[in-house]
């Protein structure tokens, strides 16, 4: 019984070390991108910045953009998505 206590805390320990872990690195990622948010915005053909707790997402107009953005931004990896130009009708 008490062997079995011990093994439930453990896998209790480990998930809850994994989870805050996780927690950790998914607000690391959103202060770098509210860090370069507005930076990123200035590049010409880039329309809005937004993240997962993986990675920065960076929107633009076209493919065109692509090779203005950097690859990372303080080791978080920066993925772009190609949506057009956008209109505010």
């Amino acid at each position: 019984m008490v062997r079995k206590l011990g093994l439930i805390f453990t896998l209790v320990l480990v998930a809850t070390v994994i989870c805050s872990s996780n927690y950790l690195q998914s607000m690391a990622v959103i202060e770098v991108r509210k860090k370069y948010e507005a930076w990123l915005l200035t590049i010409p053909g880039v329309v809005g910045v937004s993240a997962t707790p993986h990675e920065i997402i960076v929107y633009v107009e076209s493919e065109q953009v692509i090779p203005r953005l950097p690859k990372q931004l303080e080791g978080v990896p920066v993925v772009p998505r190609v949506v057009g130009k956008i209109v505010l009708v």
